[in-house]
């Protein structure tokens, strides 16, 4: 059998299974032996001209309803396990002197900058899904592991310090955290297990990274295991009493946060929020009830 013999064979297995499911698939041409779809005779003014079939439309009909890409932020589950064990998504790779961060309107990382100083990235470097703070960002985590992780990937942390930071005179406190998954380092449970040289090595590219762009950072004592969870807790919160706000405000509907500039994108509360996030929304005060999921006060 020719390779184009097998490809209409898939072309029939994939609209089969298309019809299966209720999608209206058209009738598809069968493809010629040098792999172009024949020439069809088209009645015009009277006169037969020949023109190429058109493009498949069992390609376009995937791409009849306007979807929106998941946000890295929102839609992804901060974990089961939260605050122990949570889902940070890498921004920064270990190694590198590329700023990479979310671009909070698209969901996709953008080059923010290269690092002015001649330092790059530590370890991992990235953010807690569904939380929030002062700054209106996701709590900011340095993931200690073996490997470098693409941006935009995704990986489990347990939390084992905190480094409160001023940054240009704000607070901007940093997670410092292991990979759950990664058997050098998960049995770490507190920033005093570490040798002390690791963490003046953190302490020093945090204190230097933008000495060049002369901008200040100031790095305070490192807490341990309880202050972090502590401060991932409390991010937590703040990000469903922003919810909790949006729900209050558009009447039993979910708007993704302003701050993100993710567009008016109004979707059911029901179906957005996982049984974790109806616990979390237990915390600030509120509740949900039965199948109307209007919000009562406790």
């Amino acid at each position: 059998m020719g390779r184009f013999e097998r490809l209409n064979d898939v072309r029939v297995a994939i609209s089969v299974r298309l019809k299966e499911r209720g999608v209206f698939v058209p009738k598809c041409t069968k493809m010629t032996t040098n792999g172009a779809a024949p020439a069809v005779a088209v009645k015009l003014n009277n006169s037969a001209v020949h023109q190429p079939a058109p493009l498949n439309h069992r390609i376009l009909s995937t791409m009849d309803r306007r979807s929106v890409a998941a946000h890295p932020w929102h839609d992804l589950e901060i974990g089961s396990d939260a605050p122990e064990i949570f889902n940070v998504v890498i921004e920064i790779n270990k190694g590198s002197k590329v700023k990479y961060e979310l671009d909070k309107k698209s969901g996709l990382m953008k080059v923010d900058r290269i690092l002015y100083s001649s330092v790059v990235y530590p370890h991992n470097y990235g953010f807690i899904p569904r939380t929030l703070c002062e700054d209106e960002d996701p709590i900011d985590v340095l993931v200690i592991m073996q490997e470098p992780v693409l941006p935009g990937t995704f990986v489990r942390a347990r939390a084992i310090g905190l480094m409160p930071m001023i940054d240009q005179g704000e607070k901007d406190d940093k997670i410092i955290a292991v990979c759950a998954d990664d058997p050098e380092y998960r049995h770490f449970k507190d920033i005093n297990e570490f040798p002390p040289h690791r963490l003046a090595e953190i302490r020093r590219f945090f204190e230097d990274y933008k000495k060049n762009e002369n901008k200040d950072v100031i790095v305070d004592n490192v807490f341990g295991h309880e202050a972090a969870l502590q401060a991932i807790s409390h991010s937590m919160d703040l990000y469903a009493a922003y919810i909790v706000e949006s729900l209050r405000q558009h009447s039993g509907t979910i708007c993704r946060p302003h701050y993100c500039h993710y567009g008016p994108d109004i979707m059911n509360f029901k179906a957005y929020l996982s049984e974790r996030d109806q616990t979390i929304l237990h915390r600030t005060g509120y509740q949900l009830k039965n199948s109307t999921w209007n919000l009562l006060k406790f």
